[in-house]
C-alpha cells in the first residue's frame, strides 16, 4: 500500500523493516499472484524434529511409562527412536500434545 501509494522502496524498506530488495520483491508477487502471492508457501522454513503423526503414540508411551521424569522418558524414547532433540524441543512438543488433549 506504501509503494503504490507512491512510496519508494528504500523508504517502505524503513517502515516495515525490511531491505529495498525484499519491498520490490513482495511487489512484484503481489502484481504477479495477486493477494494469494503474499502468503507464506508451504514447504518454507524449518522442518519439524518431531511429528504429531509419526512420533505421538511413542513419545506418549515413554512418558506414561515415566511419569514423574521428563528426561528419563526422554532418554527412552530416543533410545528406542533412534533419534535425538533437546530438551526444549521435547517440552514444546509434550505441551503441544497436553493443548490437543485438553483443547
Amino acid at each position: 500500500m506504501l509503494k503504490a501509494a507512491g512510496g519508494k522502496s528504500e523508504e517502505v524498506g524503513l517502515i516495515t523493516g525490511m531491505c529495498a530488495i525484499s519491498v520490490n520483491h513482495w511487489v512484484d508477487r503481489y502484481k504477479s499472484e495477486g493477494i494469494a502471492g503474499l502468503q507464506t508457501k508451504p514447504g518454507r522454513g524449518r522442518k519439524p524434529l518431531l511429528s504429531q503423526v509419526e512420533d505421538k503414540e511413542a513419545i506418549l508411551s515413554a512418558i506414561k511409562a515415566n511419569r514423574q521424569r521428563m528426561r528419563t522418558a526422554k532418554a527412552q524414547w530416543e533410545a528406542e527412536s533412534g533419534e535425538k532433540v533437546g530438551d526444549t524441543t521435547f517440552k514444546a512438543f509434550l505441551k503441544t500434545l497436553a493443548d490437543d488433549i485438553i483443547g
